[in-house]
């Protein structure tokens, strides 16, 4: 917040996460303080507001789902194919839906309707998320408002409950390992006069005083990530109301900083190379729950969540060879997308070449990023998604 006195201007936080957690307790004060978070979002929504849920075959959704049906009978969940997509959550949804005894609609994602609303993605989203980011864009924007008046967000959820202050991030040079996770160089490589990440992230971190390298990294993590990368560019919200539970302070508090076991990242168990299959804490909420939610497979293992975690990791194994062995592949939905789909790569491929005359974008990168990812050159649909992002919002709101 901005603090005016004697007409001096000082930036100060309002708000800082509390170091001093109950170990002991600590599953069950992040469930209790998740589940009052979902009870009083429900009780924002008037009852003639027909109130809608995002629900996958993940714990997240499942996990949030189940709280919001114990104040509210009559939420309708909602379905789409992304994260990680490849036909992985329609079942599952399907059968979590059936057992919280809510009603289930399916949101088409195809890659011919994705192509055809990109454009309209990057003017909702205030070009602030690249378009693979705007999961179920078509079904967003032509089928969302007629299910739902108001939905519940849950991006960030997962994240705050440990998936992205993983141990490799604050372990050695944190700074580093930030501007790696951004993909700084890629930033050097396609952008004129780039800006240095890493020289943002030094200010940032220089500035938190926190007694240990966890809770700092935890803090720019909050400082930067949550509010830039989930809760910008939201196109939900241009649809519908949005309630965001886990954006309580009660519930931020109640998670963070996060107790050493139940960081995600590489443990001794296995050699500090590997970790779990899954965050421990997102298991151990859903544990924690029970019910049938604990009973229908994780779309990610196939494994229920109430078995061990130990069974999840046993899941992923030939996964973990493969990484070891350095033959994991790199691909993602929206690579396969756009290595198949003529109607999307012409779109991409139009808004690449305006971008490239732009005289901030680096023309050569731009185009060798294109012939290498399409000559299989490894995966690059993330920077070639988010300088398309920002070449469509400029022209629907600069040009």
């Amino acid at each position: 917040e901005y603090v005016l006195f004697d007409e001096n201007v000082t930036v100060e936080s309002y708000w800082r996460f509390d170091t001093a957690i109950d170990r002991q307790n600590y599953v069950a004060d992040v469930y209790d303080a998740f589940s009052d978070a979902v009870a009083t979002s429900v009780d924002t929504v008037p009852d003639d507001r027909r109130l809608g849920v995002y629900l996958s075959g993940g714990l997240d959704s499942r996990l949030l789902a189940a709280l919001a049906t114990e104040s509210r009978s009559d939420i309708v969940s909602l379905t789409y194919d992304a994260n990680p997509g490849f036909g992985a959550n329609p079942d599952l949804a399907r059968e979590l839906a059936e057992a919280l005894r809510i009603d289930n609609v399916w949101l088409p994602y195809t890659l011919e309707e994705t192509a055809r609303h990109i454009r309209e993605g990057a003017k909702r989203a205030d070009g602030m998320q690249s378009w693979t980011a705007l999961h179920a864009l078509p079904g967003q924007l032509e089928e969302l408002g007629d299910h739902a008046d108001v939905m519940f967000w849950a991006g960030g959820q997962g994240e705050l409950f440990d998936e992205d202050v993983p141990k490799t991030i604050y372990r050695g040079d944190v700074v580093s390992s930030y501007t790696e996770y951004w993909s700084d160089d890629v930033a050097d490589r396609v952008l004129v006069d780039a800006p240095s990440l890493r020289e943002t992230f030094e200010d940032e971190f220089a500035g938190i005083d926190r007694p240990t390298p966890y809770d700092r990294a935890a803090e720019l993590m909050i400082r930067n990530y949550y509010p830039q990368a989930h809760a910008r560019g939201n196109v939900t919200e241009t649809v519908a109301g949005v309630r965001v539970a886990h954006g309580l302070g009660s519930v931020v508090d109640a998670a963070t900083p996060v107790p050493k076991e139940y960081r995600w990242g590489p443990i001794p168990t296995y050699l500090n190379r590997f970790g779990h299959a899954l965050a421990p804490l997102k298991l151990e909420l859903v544990q924690h729950h029970g019910g049938d939610i604990a009973r229908v497979p994780y779309e990610r293992t196939g494994v229920p969540p109430a078995r061990s975690i130990w069974r999840h990791d046993a899941s992923k194994l030939s996964d973990l060879l493969d990484d070891f062995l350095g033959r994991s592949e790199d691909a993602t939905m929206f690579d396969q997308w756009y290595r198949e789909s003529e109607a999307l790569r012409e779109t991409v491929y139009d808004l690449l070449d305006d971008a490239m005359v732009r005289p901030f974008f680096h023309a050569d990168a731009l185009a060798s990023l294109r012939e290498r990812h399409q000559r299989g050159e490894g995966n690059h649909i993330d920077p070639i998604a988010k300088v398309t992002t920002v070449e469509a919002w400029l022209q629907a709101y600069l040009d």
